[in-house]
């Protein structure tokens, strides 16, 4: 960044009728490495590209006429100076709903996708730039702490699915676009649903390398795929990162500002989402996922609601 530096003319050969011609300035930085140097009949500067944080030592000689001699008589003056700016952190709010007795899809090796009782979670993210006048941000990262001992990453792929900017970096235009949460009409920067079996989307795979093979001979004898989770949108700390001056690595500087929701008062799911539907899905009765639902015979049609309930149907197409 670009330092500007100012002083005040001594006044003690003035006094006496002098004049003054110039001023001399050699600025230095912390190693004694001089940085910038001018000489100037303004008593201001601009020094440019220094080192947010870093000390610089200002010496300015003035040089003065006096009698119609030019430097006759001269004085130094040194300055202290550390630049810097003030790096406002950014607005997170999250709220968390919970519907305690939802339901969710498993496989089951012994009678294939049934549903069973879990609690299903509505996490809504609000992202706002930094409150009033500040620097301009190159751009935002957002990162979770779910509790687990892995610190601050990224959401997941899924957690991100109403979130066009993905978890990489984020621009303030992408902060500040809004979704619409269907149920609600409430308007946020995103939304997602998470239950302990993390099927708020349904994995392709059910656990396989090759959604082509068939997961029965996966399991056995009986299991339920996937294990659940143990953590809990309830207490997970969501953090927006503010990165200032990122082609500059000179200027870099960045805030924070976390919001966490630790037993929150909690709304239904239910009395807030409507049961309009995510996402239809199509199993034969060994577990592969199909294309599209058969002209014939026996399969399985799996459709996930927004508000995470699953409604599983067992169809014979004729």
């Amino acid at each position: 960044m670009d330092m500007p530096i100012s002083w005040t003319a001594p006044t003690a050969a003035t006094a006496k009728g002098a004049s003054i011609s110039s001023y001399e300035v050699i600025v230095k930085d912390s190693s004694n490495n001089v940085v910038f140097s001018t000489t100037t009949t303004s008593n201001s500067a601009t020094v440019n590209d220094v080192q947010i944080g870093q000390q610089y030592t200002a010496t300015i000689r003035t040089n003065y006429n006096y009698g119609g001699t030019a430097g006759h008589y001269s004085a130094y003056q040194t300055l202290t100076l550390t630049p810097n700016y003030e790096a406002s952190a950014p607005n997170v709010d999250v709220q968390v709903y919970k519907n305690a007795s939802g339901e969710v899809a498993v496989w089951d090796s012994e009678l294939g996708w049934t549903n069973i009782t879990a609690p299903v979670y509505r996490v809504e993210v609000n992202l706002a730039e930094p409150s009033g006048s500040h620097q301009p941000v190159s751009y935002y990262q957002l990162l979770v702490d779910k509790g687990d001992g892995n610190g601050f990453h990224a959401f997941s792929t899924t957690e991100l699915r109403y979130f066009a900017a993905g978890s990489g970096n984020i621009t303030p235009a992408q902060l500040t676009s809004k979704v619409t949460v269907p149920s609600s009409g409430a308007e946020r920067t995103f939304y997602f649903y998470w239950d302990p079996y993390n099927l708020s989307h349904f994995p392709d795979t059910k656990g396989t390398e090759n959604s082509t093979n068939s997961v029965v001979s996966l399991f056995s004898p009986k299991t339920v795929y996937p294990s659940p989770s143990s953590d809990s949108p309830e207490n997970w700390t969501v953090r927006l990162v503010a990165v200032y001056g990122a082609n500059n690595a000179k200027v870099l500087k960045t805030a924070y500002a976390d919001d966490i929701q630790v037993n929150p008062d909690i709304t239904s799911v239910d009395s807030t989402v409507a049961n309009d539907v995510k996402d239809v899905i199509y199993y034969n009765l060994n577990g592969i996922r199909l294309p599209e639902p058969p002209a014939s015979g026996v399969y399985v049609q799996v459709t996930l609601l927004n508000d995470g309930k699953v409604v599983t149907r067992k169809i014979v197409a004729k």
